[in-house]
């Protein structure tokens, strides 16, 4: 599954295959986590004391793997793939009403959500509409900052 998982960010996402060098993906509980090579042995010693290991990568589901907002903006500047760049008002739109529309050169499936330049968390693409894939601790984030912003 790890493979799986690799060969979906190269795909989806532009990431090289390089970069899976830097990382290690361990999988615990339908969650994929990356870790840095240093800390592996240590955290198989810890065994399940462990609550969390590093970065929460992908989630596994029935339908497949979904990356996570946290992954996505980790391996921010390595995506080179499926990002979709937000202007202030469709950022509002998404964050405030979960969803908008407009036709993108985008296949449907996952996709890095952008503002600025900065990947700032996932989002979904199908048929036109983008859905708000961000957590909600990390949408309330966004929300507060949002007026601040230009």
């Amino acid at each position: 599954m790890v493979e799986e998982i690799k060969k979906y960010f190269e795909k989806r996402f532009g990431l090289s295959r390089k970069i899976w060098g830097d990382y290690i993906i361990i999988l615990r509980n339908e969650i994929g986590w990356l870790i840095n090579p240093q800390l592996h042995d240590w955290i198989f010693n810890i065994g399940n004391k462990a609550y969390s290991l590093g970065i929460p990568f992908v989630r596994l589901l029935p339908k497949g793997i979904k990356p996570t907002s946290w992954g996505l903006i980790f391996m921010g500047r390595e995506i080179t793939r499926n990002i979709i760049e937000l202007g202030l008002e469709d950022l509002r739109g998404l964050l405030y009403r979960g969803r908008i529309k407009g036709s993108r050169d985008i296949e449907t499936g996952y996709v890095a959500l952008g503002y600025n330049g900065e990947i700032i968390g996932c989002g979904f693409y199908k048929d036109g509409v983008l859905e708000n894939q961000i957590p909600k601790a990390r949408r309330k984030s966004l929300l507060e900052i949002l007026p601040q912003l230009k």
